[in-house]
């Protein structure tokens, strides 16, 4: 039984790992006119059927744990089975609050990086953005190195290190919208443009 559940995740991670080779092959070719440090800060953006297909491949796996769970031979993989319930839920975890900072941070990126304005603007949460920007980079350099999920999401301080910069993202982000709310008021047209 253990052996099998290992075939399975095994299996889910490198059908996983085949689409996310070929998305960033497809990626390649769009920004190949872009110079390096450009396709390297868009070079994290979120790739929908990657998720979708890693959070089946998480609940498929789920599934069959609960399922071993149930057999009469539970009690003799009860640690193994137990452990790997409680990394497969740290790893669901972790993907959720990497792909929502991600969300945001790519919102956030395009109005904060390279706009002189807005750091005029607002230069307190444009310093806050800047430092969750590099970490943020830093850590998917991390999770890109570490090359497999599981030890990704088990790596220390990892899902706290993206726990915290949710907050700080949505701060910003409320300030931001509290920004342009003020300029509508000033300016009406404003309010037909996005």
């Amino acid at each position: 039984v253990l052996t099998f559940t290992a075939s399975r995740v095994s299996e889910s991670a490198l059908a996983t790992s085949e689409i996310i080779h070929c998305h960033k092959r497809r990626s390649r070719g769009r920004n190949s006119r872009h110079p390096p440090a450009t396709h390297l800060t868009h070079g994290f953006t979120h790739a929908p059927l990657a998720d979708v297909i890693a959070k089946m491949s998480l609940e498929d796996n789920t599934v069959t744990l609960s399922t071993m769970k149930a057999s009469k031979f539970f009690l003799v993989f009860e640690k193994q089975i137990t452990q790997w319930e409680k990394s497969l839920s740290l790893v669901s975890e972790t993907i959720e609050v990497i792909l929502q900072v991600q969300r945001n941070w790519m919102y956030l990126e395009n109005i904060f990086i390279g706009s002189d304005s807005i750091h005029r603007e607002l230069p307190q949460e444009s310093a806050m953005f800047e430092a969750v920007h590099f970490n943020f980079i830093a850590k998917m350099k991390e999770i890109h190195d570490i090359n497999n999920v599981l030890n990704a999401a088990l790596a220390p301080g990892m899902l706290d290190n993206f726990m915290d910069m949710d907050p700080t993202l949505e701060k910003t982000q409320k300030s931001l919208d509290n920004y342009l709310e003020s300029k509508r008021q000033q300016f009406p047209r404003f309010y037909f443009l996005s």
